[in-house]
């Protein structure tokens, strides 16, 4: 090391101020305060994205299944209208109602 401090200016300079921070407790206490801020900051970012993302995937999987379910009770209606099944009958079958009915006509 001694040889590259004496060649490089820069390094030597470096070196110099590595050596002052590290010998002042107080700095270093700082320095150490700081990172451990940073980590519990990450950690909170990283805890709430992947929350976020577990929220996001409940709701998405929630939304599908209402979505699935509605598209099945259009299909059902759509075969019993087919079948010649009154419009009352359908709407108590199938929960919908008489105008989502006559729309599928």
């Amino acid at each position: 090391m001694p040889v590259l401090l004496k060649d490089n200016p820069a390094i030597e300079k470096a070196h110099h101020v590595y050596e002052d921070f590290t010998s002042d407790e107080q700095l270093m206490d700082m320095a150490e305060a700081h990172e451990k801020w940073v980590k519990d900051v990450n950690t909170r970012l990283k805890t709430a994205r992947q929350q976020g993302l577990e929220q996001g995937l409940e709701q998405g999987l929630e939304q599908g299944l209402e979505q699935g379910l509605e598209q099945a009770k259009i299909e059902d209606a759509k075969k019993m209208l087919q079948k010649g099944y009154p419009i009352v009958d359908i709407a108590e079958i199938t929960g919908l109602n008489e105008d989502q009915i006559k729309k599928l006509t």
